[in-house]
């Protein structure tokens, strides 16, 4: 089967900046792992992202930071080739996500912004786009897409695993042998979404460095168990997740303080995760494998291990894994089975059919 050296490119919704993986693969077990890269929005950019998601912008706003999304990916990159000296003629393509703004599958809607021509107009290397609207047209929910990568990624099967990953929005990919029709996969609660607009707005920081400042809170058990009462986090797969779904339904959280708030976030976080291994899974996992930034949430960790005493839990880079370029990494996977025809998503994964 042909290799392909790929770039791709994710820009997640926690909206802080743009990852870049570089690899070579034939689009299954054979991966190589090339290069990593990254650039960080500055704060106006930033804003004007959040304002994009939560304000009601006008079409030119939306196309006119669209253009300005795609400028940031091209330099990085461009950047990116440039630092490591390498030709843009041995990069066979990018797999660019784009930005989610809207993701409504359930109503055929997902909508990523990031303009392909420009992108391949300024790195003068061919871009492979758009991954979830075929699905979402196809009747799947767009997402999650990383699950055929987790499954390929990692190297020993013999065993259930579950790959968790805590983005904006959090989802797990699970599999009990080498056979990919044991694939399962969906999102299931909010990542770190919430308890970073909580911290944006308290403390005008991006994010809770290592869940430091939840480490210092105590969760409310009565909030908590009735804020899962609630069917958002019950609903059978296959599923998937818009950063604003759970805003409404966790209302309750507001009336505390931060750090009790963001204590009893992880707790509802790590509670979900049971609820929805043991609801929906058809065995328990031995070992989960968490990458995305909330790996590094040391409240989160503590939680899913009180909640989950008997799954080994450990980070990617136990497994000798980059858990911050994994999602990078899947696009660039992505783009190569699309250009070899196979299949990246699945109907235990996003239900397309």
């Amino acid at each position: 089967m042909k290799i392909f050296n790929a770039i791709g490119l994710m820009s997640g919704t926690s909206c802080d900046g743009i990852d870049l993986s570089y690899i070579r693969s034939n689009g299954k077990n054979y991966i190589e792992y090339l290069g990593n890269f990254e650039i960080k929005y500055d704060n106006k950019f930033k804003d004007k992202l959040r304002h994009l998601l939560t304000q009601n912008p006008s079409l030119y706003e939306i196309k006119s930071l669209e253009n300005q999304l795609t400028s940031l990916h091209a330099d990085c990159v461009n950047q990116f080739l440039e630092t490591n000296k390498i030709d843009y003629k041995e990069v066979d393509f990018i797999g660019f996500h784009g930005q989610t703004i809207l993701h409504k599958p359930n109503e055929k809607i997902t909508w990523q912004i990031g303009n392909p021509y420009l992108l391949e107009n300024l790195t003068k290397i061919r871009v492979v786009p758009d991954f979830r609207l075929p699905d979402v047209a196809a009747g799947g929910q767009g997402a999650p897409l990383a699950p055929i990568y987790h499954f390929y990624l990692t190297k020993d099967k013999s065993e259930p695993t579950l790959i968790l990953n805590i983005g904006g929005i959090a989802n797990i990919t699970y599999f009990s042998s080498p056979d990919e029709n044991s694939l399962q996969a969906f999102d299931f609660c909010f990542g770190n979404a919430l308890s970073d607009d909580l911290v944006k707005k308290h403390k005008n920081l991006d994010f809770d460095k290592n869940g430091e400042i939840a480490k210092q809170g105590k969760v409310d058990f009565v909030v908590a168990n009735e804020i899962l009462q609630n069917q958002i986090f019950h609903l059978e797969p296959v599923k998937s997740f818009d950063r604003f779904d759970f805003v409404e339904v966790t209302q309750g959280i507001n009336n505390l303080e931060l750090a009790d708030a963001l204590a009893t976030l992880a707790y509802i976080f790590a509670k979900a995760l049971k609820i929805n291994i043991e609801k929906f899974l058809p065995h328990m996992p031995r070992q989960i494998i968490i990458c995305g930034g909330g790996r590094k949430n040391q409240a989160i960790l503590s939680e899913l291990k009180e909640q989950l005493p008997n799954c080994q839990i450990k980070i990617a880079e136990d497994s000798k894994l980059n858990g911050d370029f994994i999602e990078a990494e899947a696009f660039a996977f992505l783009a190569i089975r699309k250009e070899l025809g196979l299949p990246i998503s699945f109907k235990k994964t996003t239900g397309v059919v």
